[in-house]
């Protein structure tokens, strides 16, 4: 399992870093748009609809990834990642109470599967095309880096359970842990980078680093919630030893949005 697993993330690093680096704007928005017809086809599945209506939901995701890449200063953009970014912050934590009701049902998750995919795509082509493959990259490492942090510190000191009910094995010490990580490495990019440099005091963008690790956080646990809820242990099995794209992008969808909409304003 552990040499699949590892296979399996040497050709997805090397197959993403060509695509990043080497597409031009336009390929690179079909290059989104075939991530996210798969992404929504695990949406299907976790949320029982039917194969057309999960269909049209993989192809509206993908028709809007391509056109961002082709009409990237469409006011609209902002609205879209704003929206996202709400979803995220206002709705989904509500998810998370202890309680909360389950996740809608029916055409209701078609909706929501929009809300969790749309804004991250767009974002994924609008920093990419706009703001070069370099600021993209520096955004997703942010989200590695704070998962593995995590992993790591609650695997040495974790005790206190961060939602036991939806992802028994994190904990608030690998939270903190990956918060903590996702700052310094946000600090010594703000010295190295001369674009982020120039974007808000240091206060501002600590700030902004450790919420950017939350939000990481909550995509993960949403993920998860929706496995659960779904009785799936992976999204998809694409990936072997990975599961399925959803479960890589998870933390994405719920980050990329606020790097898309700060790097637009």
């Amino acid at each position: 399992m552990l040499k699949q697993r590892v296979l399996t993330a040497i050709i997805m690093v090397a197959v993403f870093a060509a695509a990043l680096f080497l597409l031009p704007n336009w390929a690179w928005g079909v290059f989104v748009a075939a991530i996210v017809w798969v992404a929504g086809s695990e949406w299907r599945r976790l949320a029982g609809l039917s194969d057309t209506v999960g269909t049209l939901l993989s192809a509206v995701l993908t028709v809007f990834a391509v056109v961002a890449a082709v009409w990237p200063t469409l006011l609209a953009w902002q609205v879209v990642l704003a929206v996202g970014l709400a979803f995220w912050l206002l709705w989904v934590p509500a998810l998370m109470r202890p309680g909360a009701a389950p996740l809608a049902q029916g055409s209701k998750k078609i909706w929501l599967g929009l809300l969790v995919l749309l804004p991250a795509a767009v974002a994924m082509v609008l920093i990419r095309n706009q703001h070069g493959p370099w600021m993209l990259l520096y955004g997703m490492l942010a989200v590695w880096i704070a998962d593995t942090a995590a992993y790591f510190v609650g695997r040495a000191i974790g005790r206190r359970k961060l939602a036991p009910r939806i992802s028994p094995g994190k904990s608030w010490e690998g939270a903190i842990g990956g918060a903590v990580a996702v700052l310094v490495y946000a600090l010594v990019l703000r010295q190295i980078e001369p674009a982020l440099g120039q974007r808000g005091s240091v206060l501002a963008f600590a700030v902004l680093a450790i919420g950017y690790a939350a939000l990481s956080v909550l995509g993960d646990l949403f993920e998860s919630l929706a496995k659960r809820q779904a009785g799936m242990k992976d999204s998809g099995t694409l990936l072997p030893g990975h599961g399925g794209v959803l479960d890589r992008v998870d933390s994405l969808t719920s980050t990329l949005p606020l790097l898309g909409l700060l790097l637009l304003l």
